[in-house]
């Protein structure tokens, strides 16, 4: 760790499998100008305040000298920056002080750092657990297609599938709440539609229908010998969004059954600028 005005250098090291910032004893130990010697300062200090080893400090021997006045076999204390804060304010002095102050600042410095470290964590583990939600979803997607469910039905039902494994919504990260299910919806016929909207007919209903680009003619069967082709209404792929196909309970002259289209009521909001213009 570095300070801008670092007293005492700080280091890191293991204390009981943990990486901690810690001061070297006897840089503290000059740096508070202890008239004691060092083992006799150290060692005193530790068992008068209850200083545990592992905890507050750790010590291991130095085999040799790095400054080549001696010092073989020397006991060495990397002590943690609380415990050097302790023995600083016990030394009663103006260097005490400083020192005091000083850990005081590194200690704020390295909580500041933890939080934001900690927050960058959490976004992170945040992102990715909604990019495991969108992959889900897009998974039961294709499960509820298979299954035979449409439109909103799809949506909604991964959404469910998704919440049930993460406690989260996938509509809610983008704000769509409030999507409603087609099975709650009335599903109608174009006189349906018309009457809903005061005697529009079914003949002008399917031309908004149309104009809207919501459905289309389908050619079932081409006209022969100047007959007219055979057609049926289809929802185009805007249209899927508001309309279901059913069986009408009716089969055609080779005993099929027919089917027709029959739209929400949801769809009359794509319809209402041509509605009043009609």
């Amino acid at each position: 760790m570095k300070h801008e005005k670092q007293l005492i250098p700080i280091q890191t090291r293991k204390i009981s499998n943990q990486d901690v910032p810690t001061v070297d004893a006897r840089e503290l130990h000059e740096f508070l100008e202890v008239k004691t010697k060092f083992a006799d300062w150290i060692n005193s200090r530790i068992e008068e305040y209850g200083f545990i080893e592992d905890v507050d400090f750790f010590c291991f021997r130095n085999l040799g000298s790095k400054d080549g006045r001696g010092g073989h076999n020397r006991i060495e204390y990397q002590l943690t920056i609380g415990m050097g804060k302790e023995l600083s304010m016990v030394e009663k002095n103006p260097k005490g002080q400083q020192a005091r102050r000083y850990f005081i600042a590194c200690e704020n410095q390295l909580r500041e750092t933890s939080r934001a470290g900690t927050v960058t964590h959490a976004a992170k583990a945040i992102a990715e657990k909604h990019v495991a939600m969108i992959r889900t979803f897009k998974g039961y997607r294709d499960v509820a297609k298979i299954a035979g469910l449409e439109s909103n039905q799809v949506i909604l039902a991964s959404d469910k599938a998704v919440r049930a494994l993460y406690g989260e919504s996938c509509l809610a990260l983008v704000d769509a709440t409030h999507l409603l299910n087609d099975m709650q919806q009335r599903h109608c016929n174009a006189t349906e539609l018309g009457q809903i909207y005061g005697g529009i007919t079914a003949l002008q209903m399917n031309k908004l229908l149309t104009e809207a680009g919501l459905q289309k003619k389908i050619i079932v069967k081409p006209g022969k010998n100047g007959s007219k082709d055979t057609w049926k209404w289809a929802p185009t792929e805007k249209g899927k969004l508001y309309s279901v196909i059913v069986d009408a309970g009716k089969a055609n002259h080779i005993g099929a059954a027919i089917q027709q289209v029959r739209w929400y009521e949801s769809v009359l909001a794509e319809l209402r600028p041509a509605i009043a213009a009609a």
